[in-house]
């Protein structure tokens, strides 16, 4: 188990850039606290990682750079596959994870076609996935608006 475990943060720092592992302990964060934004958490290595690869892949369909989408695309894929494993069986996250894999999925194969369009098309439905499952964790996590006292 623990070299099973040694194994997936190996892969997981090479597809982050070698950020997550190599960093200076001087430079890395602090535990988070309850109180810390969601943007500061450690978590957000993930959707920094995510974003980076998704910026690859819009500007590479500005570009028609097919190759590049496919390359961007295929990390992304093992990014979530990681992150799948990370979260367990957070089921609302899964269902997340899963609808964004489809989409990638389709991005990959379209790349894989040459179909600039339905390059297009695809990481429109991988955005809209990605808004939804945002969406989802703001209101998993948003504080609850205590009920109004009873009148008396």
């Amino acid at each position: 188990m623990k070299n099973k475990l040694l194994g997936v943060l190996a892969i997981t720092s090479f597809l982050l850039g070698g950020d997550a592992l190599c960093q200076d302990k001087a430079k890395q964060p602090a535990a988070p606290s309850a109180d810390q934004p969601a943007a500061d958490r450690p978590s957000d290595v993930w959707m920094r990682s995510k974003l980076k690869y998704g910026q690859n892949i819009y500007t590479s369909i500005a570009r028609a750079d097919l190759d590049a989408i496919a390359f961007d695309a295929k990390r992304l894929r093992a990014l979530n596959w990681f992150e799948a494993i990370a979260h367990g069986k957070d089921d609302p996250y899964q269902e997340q994870l899963r609808i964004f894999k489809l989409a990638n999925d389709k991005l990959i194969a379209e790349a894989e076609k040459k179909n600039l369009d339905g390059c297009t098309l695809a990481f429109m439905q991988m955005t809209f996935s990605c808004t939804a499952c945002h969406q989802r964790l703001r209101e998993s996590t948003a504080p609850k608006a205590s009920a109004p006292a009873p009148s008396p």
